[in-house]
């Protein structure tokens, strides 16, 4: 399924690479993150678990409380701008040899023209 374009970015589904192209979008980016952060918190569905380094950031670490079937998660957002910089998810299947993990590593770059160059030479 093809990305959706909107006036200001690109709406991704799941699973695809995202490509901001409108210098706003990065603040619409941003906002949304935090209040989609600040209701988890305020609906019990994350509870903060302190701060831990993630590579360069040091970074807000959210655990999941309420479980949504057999997996939990931990977030680690960045402070400054709360766009997640790692994701873990744990999960039991009783039909698999033991539990899994999954984590996942965000790298946040700017919508320069080189940026964008760079991402779209990788994506062909």
């Amino acid at each position: 399924m093809p990305p959706e374009q909107h006036e200001r970015g690109i709406h991704v589904p799941r699973g695809h690479v995202a490509m901001v192209s409108h210098p706003d979008a990065v603040a619409d980016l941003i906002r949304a993150a935090a209040a989609e952060i600040r209701a988890a918190l305020s609906c019990g569905r994350y509870r903060l678990a302190g701060h831990e380094q993630v590579g360069t950031v040091r970074a807000i670490k959210l655990v999941s409380e309420k479980v949504n079937g057999p997996y939990t998660e931990t977030l680690w957002v960045d402070p400054s701008t709360y766009l997640p910089v790692r994701l873990t998810w744990h999960w039991l299947d009783h039909r698999a040899q033991g539990p899994g993990t999954l984590t996942g590593d965000f790298r946040w770059v700017r919508p320069t023209e080189a940026s964008l160059g760079a991402l779209l030479r990788k994506t062909r």
